[in-house]
């Protein structure tokens, strides 16, 4: 009988590499809606919510990479098992391919009755990441039913979520960067204004087009194999980093050259009408949960991934800050892409700093190069994770398959030609599944492999890459907190809509 064996996931990167995958990995569009819900919700309400929930989520992803290390050992010691000598774990042929944007949820499960005695030192490195365990992968070792249908469930719903705030992003940087038309008396431009002035389109009616026409190119990609090469990393990396580092910049020269004659800005210190946006745009900006398999298994060295980690999120932390309490102080009213408050000078409207008009532009339509280059790649991970759904139910084929492409492209189309409102887009996904995936899953991922590696050895666990939350008070008290935010989020929602906040 022939036994399928798993190659070691590539080492192919150092440490130090690995820092900045994560970093560039976590800051991206939730970043650009940050100084709007800063803005909303007051920046000391805003820094304390950033802070906890960026606390919270260093403790999921620190229980990510131990849930990945007992992963790693229960399948060396089911192969070894079975095989009935020692063979290394390994994947297959997929060097050039990234699993995280192609990893199926519900692979075939291990079976895990066995118990297992090996020595002190061996039991150590029994729990080496060599091998690449995606998150779905996981929760079919680790979770029962029930939670694996709560799993994909929520990370189907985020991903939806992902194609919708995409979907609505990029065409209204295109259109706010098209359209010229102004009112004659120079007031606030509403979406039902014109887009040009020879034109009887709408800025709403060119919105919608160009999400018709962005879903109808990019989502060809879905129906293939697309996936991000190195090259164009780097080339979204360096538009990112450009367009970051430009506004925080621009920001800093304007507060510091602003005469003393200038009334100063003085934005809300505490705003809980706008908490439920704030809430969800901070959950958004700091996900990266479902990347860590990807990111962790090629690092050469994984003996500091707690620091590593740390160091990650407390940059990622001040940089955020940085990022929003310049532009609060900064400008007075904000667009929910912060990008868009760069827009070029115009007879009827001018930035509030200083901005060359191509810096301007560029600023403007950054997120149609970085968010259009994604765009495909979550599409694809969505489809194959509904595919591996699907198949446990029915066949699919080359029909089922087209259809659930056109599934998984006409839904997040039509929610974002319903609405442009990309806070709201991103403050709902971030809230709901957002907090599924980033606190709930990897918190009971934990528990349960815990569980699982202590019934298997018969004695406690202790290895390089365990968490040091090591109490279960601090499992449930993730699980207490994403529960507590989620219920208190809600009703303010449900509060506002009522106009009672």
């Amino acid at each position: 009988m022939s036994t399928q064996r798993q190659k070691p996931a590539e080492a192919s990167f150092s440490q130090s590499t690995g820092m900045i995958y994560v970093f560039n990995i976590i800051v991206g569009t939730g970043a650009l809606t940050l100084p709007n819900a800063f803005h909303e919700g007051g920046y000391v309400l805003s820094t304390l919510i950033l802070l906890i929930l960026g606390f919270f989520s260093y403790v999921t992803a620190t229980y990510m990479v131990e849930a990945m290390a007992i992963a790693n050992f229960i399948r060396r010691k089911t192969f070894n098992r079975r095989l009935g000598t020692i063979i290394p774990p390994t994947s297959d042929e997929e060097e050039n391919v990234d699993q995280s944007d192609r990893a199926a949820l519900l692979p075939p499960a291990i079976n895990s009755e066995d118990v297992y005695m090996s020595r002190g030192a061996d039991e150590r490195h029994s729990f080496d990441i060599v091998e690449k365990v995606e998150m779905g992968e996981m929760a079919s070792m680790f979770l029962n039913k029930l939670g694996l249908i709560i799993f994909y469930v929520c990370i189907s719903l985020y991903l939806f979520g992902d194609l919708t705030i995409y979907g609505s992003a990029v065409p209204k940087s295109i259109r706010d960067a098209i359209c010229t038309y102004e009112p004659m008396n120079c007031t606030k431009l509403e979406m039902y204004d014109l887009c040009w002035e020879s034109s009887r389109l709408t800025r709403h009616h060119v919105y919608q087009i160009f999400v018709a026409v962005f879903f109808c190119t990019l989502g060809l990609f879905v129906f293939g194999n697309a996936q991000k090469t190195k090259l164009l990393q780097l080339f979204t990396t360096l538009c990112r980093w450009t367009a970051f580092l430009s506004m925080i910049i621009l920001c800093v020269i304007h507060l510091a050259k602003r005469p003393s004659s200038e009334k100063p800005i003085r934005p809300a210190i505490f705003n809980f009408r706008g908490l439920p946006s704030l809430f969800g745009t901070c959950v958004y900006s700091f996900m990266c949960h479902h990347s860590i398999p990807s990111i962790v298994a090629p690092i050469r060295s994984k003996n500091k991934l707690k620091k590593l980690f740390a160091y990650d999120y407390i940059c990622i932390a001040l940089f955020y800050l940085l990022l929003a309490l310049t532009a609060v102080f900064t400008f007075e009213t904000f667009k929910d892409l912060y990008t868009l408050n760069f827009s070029p000078k115009t007879s009827c409207s001018e930035s509030k700093v200083n901005v060359p008009t191509v810096l301007a532009y560029f600023i403007m339509l950054f997120p149609v190069f970085t968010l259009s280059s994604s765009f495909p790649i979550i599409g694809i991970t969505l489809r194959n994770n509904l595919e591996t759904i699907l198949k446990s139910c029915v066949k699919v084929g080359r029909r089922q398959r087209i259809l659930l492409v056109i599934f998984v492209l006409l839904l997040p189309c039509a929610v974002s030609i319903v609405t442009e409102d990309i806070g709201f887009l991103v403050g709902f996904t971030g809230s709901y599944a957002g907090v599924a995936v980033q606190y709930v899953i990897p918190a009971l991922l934990v528990y349960n492999a815990r569980r699982q590696a202590q019934l298997k050895l018969r004695r406690p666990i202790f290895f390089a890459n365990q968490s040091v939350f090591q109490s279960k008070y601090w499992v449930f008290a993730v699980l207490l907190w994403a529960w507590l935010a989620v219920i208190v989020n809600t009703i303010y929602n449900i509060l506002k809509a009522r106009g009672s906040v």
